[in-house]
């Protein structure tokens, strides 16, 4: 069956082949792309180049610049974000990466603190500083008459000097509860 335009002409229809991103762009702006060829078509066999149709000739070569210009413009802007996204992502995992191996820091700190507390304290068991036998009379909980007071704020002095880093009463109390425990 033939198909026939409002001024009965007969159209035929034909396959053209675009890229795909002036294609995208075509429908971007909803422009009617068989009549757009049409109309170049028919001005390009036309025998008489009048001032309108050079005119809308002209209106559509810009309006094809524009919207390539806009495309462009809109590749240009999405590789900006894309760029900004890959930005903020290596600098989200380098802080992650960062804070594990501060929070590994710490915790290595935290391990050496706690082994060099363990080595001194056996250093003065040996040396006869502290008596393990004696401690569980000496606890703060168990010392009622208050006789031993002023003792753990020493050893955690003595101790602290002997390891070369501060430790506080409560540190030192705290490991000798496990050393009471461990008896």
């Amino acid at each position: 069956m033939k198909y026939v335009d409002k001024h009965g002409e007969e159209m035929k229809q034909v396959p053209i082949w675009l890229p795909a991103a002036l294609h995208k762009l075509v429908k971007a702006d909803r422009m009617n792309l068989s009549g757009f060829v049409r109309t170049q078509l028919e001005e390009l066999y036309s025998d008489t180049a009048t001032v309108e149709s050079i005119h809308e000739k002209l209106r559509l070569s810009e309006a094809a610049k524009e919207t390539r210009s806009r495309h462009l413009e809109k590749i240009a802007g999405e590789e900006d974000r894309k760029i900004r996204l890959r930005e903020n992502v290596r600098r989200v995992k380098e802080d992650r990466i960062s804070a594990k191996v501060a929070e590994q820091d710490e915790a290595d700190r935290a391990d050496a603190h706690a082994r060099k507390l363990r080595d001194t304290w056996l250093v003065m068991v040996k040396k006869k500083k502290i008596i393990e036998g004696g401690l569980l009379r000496r606890l703060p909980e168990n010392d009622h008459d208050l006789d031993h007071v002023e003792f753990w704020p020493a050893l955690a002095q003595d101790i602290s000097k002997l390891a070369g880093e501060p430790y506080s009463e409560q540190e030192v109390i705290a490991y000798a509860k496990l050393q009471v425990a461990r008896v």
